[in-house]
């Protein structure tokens, strides 16, 4: 991986999460997964769930995953996702099961893709920067402490 030769990574402290397809309430639009041709996505800012996740990792299993450019909507957040479908500027968000999972304002309308990381996440850190040397110890400390389950 071409990080890996600037930064250094510390262990991970989340699992890796499953991707999911998610609609309105209903599928109003009956948004099918299985091919995104000509279909509207939308893409949290920063989140590795986007669209080179899904052309790399879906490429062969779901038709159009290799979305065109002015099919990809990048949102602010997950309210910007929300908003999007709302207002039918997408027809579907593609997120980590996570995010959307319990909620109330979507529907998921897929099954549990595979994650888009590899592994879970991490801190990443310059080489040259020493947060490492203090960060993973803290985050061993935490890991094992009884109360580290309650918080994932």
């Amino acid at each position: 991986m071409e990080r890996r030769r600037y930064f250094d990574f510390s262990d991970d402290y989340v699992q890796p999460t499953m991707e999911v397809f998610a609609t309105l309430p209903g599928n109003p639009g009956s948004f099918d997964y299985h091919d995104l041709t000509a279909k509207k996505i939308g893409f949290i800012n920063g989140f590795s769930s986007n669209k080179q996740c899904v052309a790399d990792l879906y490429g062969d299993s779901i038709v159009g995953a290799d979305i065109p450019a002015e099919n990809v909507v990048q949102c602010a957040g997950v309210s910007g996702c929300i908003q999007a479908l709302e207002s039918n500027e997408i027809d579907a968000w593609f997120i980590l099961s996570s995010v959307v999972r319990g909620r109330t304002d979507v529907e998921i309308v897929s099954e549990e893709l595979a994650p888009c990381t590899p592994g879970g996440n991490s801190l990443m850190a310059r080489k040259d920067s020493r947060v490492l040397e203090w960060f993973q110890p803290a985050l061993e400390t935490l890991m094992s402490s009884s109360e580290y389950g309650d918080l994932q």
